[in-house]
This record gives structure tokens, sequence and C-alpha cells, in this order.
């Protein structure tokens, strides 16, 4: 490996076979890193509940408090919602019983 002096920066200058090695070592790393994904990828059912387990532990659950409060106000939302199509049912039930009586 020799050195070449420059008032701006010292600068090396590699030989061809150092520089084969460098590019074999970089293949070899590529090689071992794909194989640990390929490894890493074939999970069994019991590491799959396991991290799900995990996974739920960071889930932040809302209190009862919130839960009871949250479902009473989908379900107001939804009987208001029966209620009114319930309605539309009923009026559009008597227009055409009106109607279909005029043309008889």
């Amino acid at each position: 490996m020799a050195k070449k002096n420059n008032s701006n920066a010292d600068i090396e200058i590699k030989e061809p076979t150092q520089i084969s090695n460098e590019k074999t070592k970089a293949k070899d790393k590529k090689v071992k890193t794909t194989k640990k994904v390929k490894k890493a990828n074939t999970n069994t059912l019991g590491d799959k509940i396991k991290g799900t387990y995990n996974e739920l532990k960071k889930v932040s659950w809302p209190s009862f408090g919130r839960v009871v409060k949250q479902t009473g106000v989908v379900l107001a939302f939804v009987i208001s919602f029966v209620v009114i199509l319930l309605g539309f049912n009923s009026l559009f039930g008597w227009l055409y019983d009106l109607f279909t009586s005029i043309q008889a």
C-alpha cells in the first residue's frame, strides 16, 4: 500500500489484490445478513404467539369508565338512526297505501 502526499489531504492508493479482498468481504457480509433475515422470517407458532402477547402489553387500553361512555354514545347514535329510519319507513308506507287506495 502506498501513500501519496498531497497538500490538501493524504490519499491512500490501494493495490488490486486488496480491492478484490474487500469486495469478497463485502459479499460475505451480504450473504450472512440475508441468511439472518431468512432465519428471522421462519417463525414458529410459539414465536408468533409470544410476539403477539408482547405487542398487546404495549397497547394503552382505555379505562372501564371511558369504554362505558363510548359504548353509550354508540348505542344512542344507533338507536336514533333506527327511530329515524322507522319513521321514514312508516311515512313512505302510509303514502304508498294512500296512493294505492286512490287508484283502486
